[in-house]
């Protein structure tokens, strides 16, 4: 009963994370790590943050498309499987029509040996 209730829960997860957060979120909302901090970004002075992270006195400019940085959409587009590799072979068809080879006549036949013995083997 325990796996049934986890695929019931982990296909009610899966189906809020694909049909509401991923197509509802206001992209870039949340940045990737690494990308500099909002406050820094918005605030004409500098911010205390920026001193704690080594940046200079000046804000850094922000980012001109923020759904290029955007966190969801990062990790939205790394889930998705890839598309499938359809591995089944083509339908089968005539390729090309060989002419029968020129046949030879054999007219002598060399005699097949016979082995007429039906004794047990000679023992010494």
């Amino acid at each position: 009963m325990r796996g049934r209730a986890f695929r019931i829960a982990l296909l009610l997860v899966q189906a809020v994370w694909l049909n509401v957060v991923v197509p509802g979120h206001r992209r870039g909302i949340i940045a990737l790590p690494g990308e500099g901090c909002e406050a820094c970004a918005v605030a004409a002075a500098p911010h205390p943050c920026c001193q704690s992270h080594g940046q200079s006195q000046q804000p850094a400019a922000p980012a001109k498309d923020p759904a290029n940085h955007c966190l969801i959409c990062y990790f939205a587009a790394r889930v998705t499987p890839p598309p499938v590799v359809d591995l089944t072979p083509p339908p089968l068809r005539l390729a090309e029509t060989v002419s029968p080879p020129a046949a030879h006549i054999i007219t002598v036949c060399p005699p097949i040996p016979t082995y007429d013995g039906r004794a047990p083997p000679a023992s010494a």
